[in-house]
């Protein structure tokens, strides 16, 4: 089974390098093949005859823009990157791709994941203040290991050499490392003080390494106050959690550990890979990554941070890329895309970038409290819009060229697309649809505990977070695929159909309370999910033949749907214009028809990962006394009380707040007062401050 691929000079000679395990998920040999295909890019002709001669070029039938294009063969990777440059990147297409994720990409191979992988954690010597990773100049006393099978192992040892050769020798075996925030701490300290102790090891390359905190986070989308792993344990709810020793104390339980035996330190470390492996398994996050990564024939390394130079901790850009271009290249003709540029930008490219395309629409909500609420939603809004109107950058018509008999108007009158060849975006999406529903379906008719429904599960993950950024790409000014014009076709697409949702609903009667990007909400006279449910079908139907009168083709995917019904909504006044707040609401919600306390919030302080407990305990109780319609002497006597246990200092230790680093922390222009904190914690040694860190 292949988990990776590589290359690498081996004699000055390029060779291809495959990275797989055997049957019983065991790492094997690396195996190194003459490169399956040549490396190669495109160029328009005109351009690359200025640079090269013509006969070191392939000649193609492709035109881009009416410019004949080459293709350009190189005998290794190395040179790609060379010949772009001399050319100019502007000129050349798909000149930008890693020559492994071309041959995956190529050959449509994808990776598989391993069958046997292993959780890891670092216990470092803190006498010296927090470990910083990139120096890696304090002593490793333990390390401790979980595989995703059960099998645990403690490392520790007097001699730290041997102890991490011991490891190393226990870690070649296994194809995956896991680790928690090993990205700023256990992998990069690992590798340092290894190269600073010169503990020769050639393969870290062998190892895919999975930071579970980056999929946690920047994957799976899951938002906490904090994202420390005993914090996250508790909110989790797992079996698995974390005891609380004394830190300062560490090193006494490491000699303690290694005169008589004291399980102190052993558990503690052990901890940690326990705790990893029951979130792993709850939420199947490496399973995920790796299916992300095959349906997109693109390797796991190129989705998740690998370097200390990378910015982001979860690159799903890539993921999209590499399936645009698996599709594009099968189509006859084939389809290029230009390549992208790293580089820096003129000030007037810098301008340009500030001028955004439109983006959805929000209607003014309706201060107050609101009785009897359905909340509609248009499933899957834009990826209907692109398939029904078959958008993409190559399928798109600008104003002021010829369309073909045939072509698809576009809904807001800016343009047209092209009817055949299918938009490779639309294909794409069409799949990916069907596929995330397909695993969806059978996810759900599976027992809950059970092995099975968890591995459908993770697919089905995989293919909702390429769906969900499929429209990304398109309206990002750092991808190949941006196009300004094709991106706002679809915003005010959406724009446009609910603004219509809202003036049918007001046409029958209903009051609209507010609506944003792919949904709306009204008020009932009586709330009922049968009649909500017969406005969405018929609602259904209303926006089909809108948008069909305005393009030519019904939009027959698009549908809504009743996402919630709610007793009573609470909408905050703005305090600049008459109407709400957008996108700031409470809400109670009805379960199963009978109504409830549970609170749906957004917008307030208590949906924010970055407010104090304090701040969520007084605005979640004031929120229930606005939609329970309590009266002003109860609300006065509430806001009483809150202020009488502030001032006494009953709240002192829930007005913490944790806010997170945007940016590293030496980019700041103006310093905040959290990062003042940070920095004074570091300088105090008990912490070393990251992008993305909370403090």
């Amino acid at each position: 089974m292949l988990y990776h691929a590589a290359w690498r000079k081996v004699d000055n000679v390029p060779k291809f390098i495959r990275y797989e395990t055997d049957p019983e998920g065991k790492r094997l040999d690396p195996i190194f093949l003459d490169l399956p295909g040549p490396p190669y890019f495109f160029a328009y002709r005109d351009a690359a005859l200025k640079v090269f001669p013509e006969n070191i070029f392939e000649p193609t039938d492709l035109t881009v823009n009416g410019r004949p294009v080459v293709k350009f063969v190189a005998q290794s990777p190395d040179i790609v990157p060379l010949a772009r440059d001399a050319i100019g990147a502007v000129e050349t297409f798909e000149a930008d791709v890693p020559y492994p994720r071309r041959v995956l990409i190529d050959t449509g191979e994808s990776v598989q994941m391993p069958k046997r992988y292993v959780h890891f954690d670092l216990e470092v010597d803190p006498s010296k203040g927090m470990p910083n990773e990139k120096l890696a100049d304090m002593q490793i006393i333990s390390i401790a290991t979980k595989t995703n099978d059960g099998e645990e192992r403690f490392f520790c040892r007097d001699d730290e050499r041997a102890m991490l050769n011991e490891f190393i020798n226990y870690m070649t075996q296994f194809p995956v490392l896991c680790s928690f925030n090993g990205n700023h701490f256990d992998w990069s300290f690992l590798l340092n003080r290894c190269r600073r102790l010169g503990i020769g090891y050639e393969w870290w390359d062998l190892h895919v390494h999975v930071d579970l905190l980056a999929v946690y986070k920047y994957v799976l989308l899951r938002r906490q106050d904090r994202y420390s792993l005993d914090h996250i344990a508790k909110e989790e709810k797992l079996k698995a959690q974390k005891r609380t020793i004394e830190i300062p104390r560490l090193m006494e339980y490491y000699y303690s550990y290694l005169d008589n035996g004291d399980q102190t330190l052993k558990d503690y470390n052990l901890d940690d890979v326990r705790v990893m492996h029951e979130l792993d398994q709850k939420y199947q996050m490496v399973s995920t990554v790796f299916n992300i990564a095959a349906i997109s024939h693109t390797t796991v390394k190129d989705l998740l941070r690998v370097h200390e130079q990378s910015v982001k901790e979860f690159n799903t850009s890539v993921a999209i890329d590499g399936l645009i271009l698996h599709l594009s290249g099968k189509r006859t003709p084939r389809i290029l895309w230009k390549t992208k540029e790293h580089r820096e930008l003129t000030p007037e490219e810098e301008e340009a970038r500030k001028e955004k395309y439109a983006g959805a629409h929000v209607l003014d909500p309706v201060p107050g409290v609101h009785k009897n609420v359905a909340l509609l939603d248009v499933v899957s809004l834009y990826p209907n819009i692109i398939i029904a109107g078959n958008m993409g950058p190559e399928t798109y018509v600008p104003e002021g060229q010829n369309p073909s008999p045939g072509d698809i108007r576009s809904p807001i009158g800016r343009g047209w697309f092209r009817k055949e060849p299918k938009s490779v975006f639309a294909e794409a999406l069409e799949s990916t649809l069907k596929l995330k529903a397909d695993y969806r379906k059978k996810r759900d008719s599976l027992p809950p505990e059970s092995e099975e429904r968890k591995a459908v599960s993770a697919v089905y993950e995989a293919y909702k977070v390429i769906s969900n950024a499929m429209y990304g790409v398109m309206g990002s000014d750092f991808s190949r695929y941006y196009s300004k014009d094709v991106a706002e076709n679809i915003t005010l697409t959406g724009q446009a159909t609910l603004k219509f949702l809202a003036s049918e609903l007001e046409r029958r009667g209903y009051k609209v309370i507010l609506g944003d990007t792919d949904s709306v909400a009204f008020t009932m006279s009586i709330l009922s999910h049968s009649v909500a449910s017969t406005i969405a079908t018929e609602l259904t139907s209303k926006v089909q033949d809108h948008l069909e009168k305005l393009s030519g083709v019904r939009p027959t995917l698009l549908r809504l749907e009743v996402d919630k019904l709610c007793s009573a909504m609470f909408i905050q006044k703005s305090d600049v214009r008459e109407s709400g707040t957008k996108k700031k609401y409470a809400a109670f919600v009805v379960w199963q028809g009978q109504p409830t306390f549970y609170l749906l919030t957004k917008g307030f302080q208590v949906a924010r990962h970055d407010s104090s407990q304090a701040q969520k305990e007084f605005q979640t109780q004031g929120l229930m006394l606005n939609l329970s319609e309590a009266t002003m002497e109860q609300k006065t006597a509430f806001c009483e009380t809150w202020k009488r246990r502030l001032y006494a200092g009953d709240l002192d230790d829930k007005i913490v707040m944790h806010k997170g680093l945007g940016k590293n922390p030496d980019e700041y222009r103006v310093v905040p007062p959290y990062l003042r904190v940070g920095r004074k914690l570091q300088e105090e040694g008990k912490t070393v401050l990251h992008r993305g860190d909370k403090i």
